[in-house]
């Protein structure tokens, strides 16, 4: 994590605990820490708008929830073992005979979209995926005009907010071959 961004993050925790100590410490029992408790996965800050420009290019058949699902998965690392697509497939939202099936094209549109890669191995033809950097990945669909001009506004702006931003001027970079 980049510095600015830790800063940014370590002011934005004390902020908040500031608050908590002072109106809502009697909500404290309820409130959840990563640290503490188990279950909790890091995720990108930039989700909520890779989620969007995911269902804008997989209308009819959105994606973006599968996408979430899959970083709700991930063990704080970008390689997920995929042991039962049943599974992925439920936490997903998909039901009956043809769940698992539905779950396999979104995971080929993200990956068609280049947002993870698929791996086959011992659990079948996705035992694998790995997850990208969505924040390239949305440089990269911008570069191809595959996003809307103001989506990919807010996407910048968030990841200016967040210091993200080295990735989006990565990817520009190594476009352009510098």
């Amino acid at each position: 994590m980049a510095k600015n961004s830790r800063n940014m993050r370590d002011r934005a925790i004390k902020q908040a605990q500031i608050l908590d100590k002072k109106f809502f410490e009697e909500y404290s029992d309820f409130i959840w820490d990563r640290v503490k408790h188990p279950g909790y996965v890091a995720i990108p800050r930039i989700l909520p708008l890779a989620m969007q420009a995911i269902d804008n290019q997989t209308k009819g058949k959105p994606a973006g929830h599968v996408y979430f699902c899959l970083w709700a998965r991930s063990p704080d690392y970008s390689l997920i073992t995929i042991d039962s697509p049943h599974t992925f497939a439920i936490e997903a939202g998909f039901s009956g005979e043809r769940a698992v099936d539905t779950w396999k094209s979104r995971i080929k549109s993200l990956e068609e979209l280049s947002f993870i890669k698929t791996f086959p191995g011992s659990f079948g033809e996705l035992s694998y995926i790995v997850l990208y950097d969505p924040v390239t990945v949305l440089a990269y669909l911008w570069s191809l005009e595959k996003i809307q001009k103001d989506l990919y506004l807010r996407i910048h702006s968030r990841a200016m907010e967040i210091g993200a931003l080295e990735s989006i001027e990565k990817f520009e970079n190594n476009k352009k071959g510098k």
